[in-house]
């Protein structure tokens, strides 16, 4: 099964009537393991990045318990499309309808987030997504939404120590985007602001769940990937131990944030 080819292929067809002004999508459906030319989750999460650039996204459909999830779920996730598991073929019939609702209900595409933080805010990595980070500005984009969908830029940032019961602004969001009703690029700008407490139960308190769910998983996926770096380095050890610890810190999260999601 030569994953990367095929969706080369598809890509390559959907250039031909590529039009920013509609929604531009592959659909790979697949039923085993990606066995000839590039296969790494990571060579595939790469593709995924790259036409999404070009505004396709590709939405990866696994049949039956054969398939790669790894590598369908990162070119599915770094190109904005859907992600489906079909464990029987009769099933197939619905998630078709699911993914051509979707595309119906695109409202946004090519968006660009632009997080500019504040003096003495430290950026340290984005979580998830490739993300570039100059002076101080974080530059994001995402292929397109849906109406009613939530997506997620998580940035992971350094803040100088506060007092309890201040609230200072952090950054300042800048979104742009394509609106597909009226085909004309709009913009919407909000502020961060962060609050301060000494009450560790204020602090748990506060937190938005959905999102630190969303937090976990990622950061649980940077850890997995170090981990088969480590392995293919022939360091077994280290990558067993991280692994050992990530299915710790994820049973942990999951059981503060009272999730499945982060089991």
């Amino acid at each position: 099964t030569g994953l990367f080819a095929g969706v080369s292929k598809g890509a390559f067809e959907v250039r031909k009537f590529l039009d920013k002004t509609r929604v531009n999508r592959v659909i790979l459906l697949s039923d085993g393991q990606s066995n000839a030319g590039p296969s790494s989750p990571a060579e595939l999460g790469q593709l995924g990045n790259m036409l999404a650039r070009e505004g396709i996204s590709v939405s990866t459909i696994g049949l039956g318990t054969g398939y790669n999830e790894d590598l369908m779920t990162q070119l599915a996730t770094y190109s904005d499309g859907n992600h489906f598991f079909v464990a029987n073929s009769r099933d197939l019939a619905q998630v078709f309808q699911k993914e051509f609702g979707d595309v119906g209900a695109v409202v946004a595409q090519d968006v660009e987030l632009s997080v500019r933080l504040k003096r003495g805010v430290k950026p340290l990595r984005v979580l998830g997504r490739e993300g570039e980070i100059t002076n101080g500005v974080v530059h994001l984009r995402m292929n397109q939404l849906s109406s009613q969908q939530e997506k997620y830029a998580l940035l992971e940032v350094e803040v100088p120590p506060g007092k309890a019961g201040e609230n200072v602004d952090i950054a300042t969001v800048e979104v742009a985007y394509l609106n597909m009703q009226s085909k004309n690029k709009d913009k919407l700008t909000r502020s961060v602001a962060l609050g301060f407490a000494d009450s560790p139960e204020l602090v748990a308190k506060s937190v938005d769940k959905k999102v630190m769910v969303s937090a976990v998983q990622q950061i649980a996926n940077e850890n997995s990937k170090q981990a088969l770096q480590l392995r293919d380095q022939g360091k077994v050890t280290e990558a067993k131990k991280l692994m050992e610890m990530n299915a710790a810190y994820l049973s942990s999260n999951a059981r503060s944030l009272g999730s499945d999601d982060a089991p």
